[in-house]
């Protein structure tokens, strides 16, 4: 066969291998609809009706390492800084583009259940076997892109931090195609479910056995250093006078 004949076939691979390639993409739901998928509750047991829930994944961060940095919060009941702290790290399933379609199903609307799917979530931005994560909050000014929300943060705000583990099929760890159901029971029955910051709800006919209680945000207590710092301040003040009146007293006998 002549060379002048393969020409044609040799352009036409160039032109194949130049074409880009799709990248893989799955579809992500979250689930808590009923007493067998468990909902999401207040801090006092009543349900979620206001809020949403973020769903993504620590992506720079171990389950170990991201328990050791809640533990370095001040208390259990996160503040605005410690939120800011972990979105740094946070990457958000639904928020356009590669990170998939927004589904409205993740806002709460009542009786603690959310439903929704996210479409076209791209494995390059959430590799297989990614373990996800529910962050939960009873407000809806919260979540990657959204700024300036300080003062959404009040002492009445509550949020939850939960997850299923790394399982593909009994935990919450993404598949390398098809779907995932990130269904809230599984903190539950996975066997590596984690209440991160928030707690399991007591098992009632109401609420099932899968149920998940949020926390409410606290005021940060004045810091051992800042309260240092005042009692030197005090100090100093009671010091000098004392030593203004021993000055007067001491004029007068004079």
């Amino acid at each position: 066969m002549k060379l002048s004949c393969l020409a044609p076939l040799f352009f036409s691979l160039l032109l194949v291998s130049e074409l880009p390639v799709t990248a893989t993409t799955i579809n992500v739901t979250g689930v808590a609809s009923a007493t067998g998928s468990g909902y999401y509750l207040n801090s006092d047991g009543t349900f979620c009706t206001n809020g949403k829930v973020l769903f993504g994944a620590f992506l720079g961060l171990t389950q170990s390492q991201l328990q050791a940095l809640i533990r370095s919060f001040q208390t259990n009941a996160p503040t605005y800084t410690d939120y800011i702290t972990l979105l740094s790290d946070f990457t958000q399933v639904g928020t356009g583009g590669a990170n998939g379609t927004t589904p409205s199903g993740w806002n709460f609307s009542t009786n603690g259940t959310i439903f929704g799917t996210s479409t076209n979530v791209d494995l390059s931005v959430f590799p297989a076997g990614t373990q996800m994560y529910a962050w939960s909050f009873n407000i809806t000014n919260v979540g990657v892109g959204i700024t300036n929300n300080a003062s959404s943060f009040t002492t009445g705000t509550e949020w939850g931090l939960y997850t299923a583990g790394s399982n593909s099929t009994t935990g919450w760890g993404l598949p390398s195609a098809g779907a995932k159901s990130l269904n809230l029971a599984q903190v539950s029955t996975s066997g590596a479910g984690t209440y991160l910051i928030g707690s399991a709800a007591s098992s009632n006919p109401i609420v099932g056995n899968y149920s998940v209680e949020m926390v409410v945000q606290t005021v940060p207590e004045p810091s051992s250093l800042f309260l240092l710092t005042l009692a030197s301040v005090f100090g100093v003040l009671f010091i000098r006078c004392q030593q203004k009146r021993s000055a007067e007293l001491l004029t007068i006998k004079r």
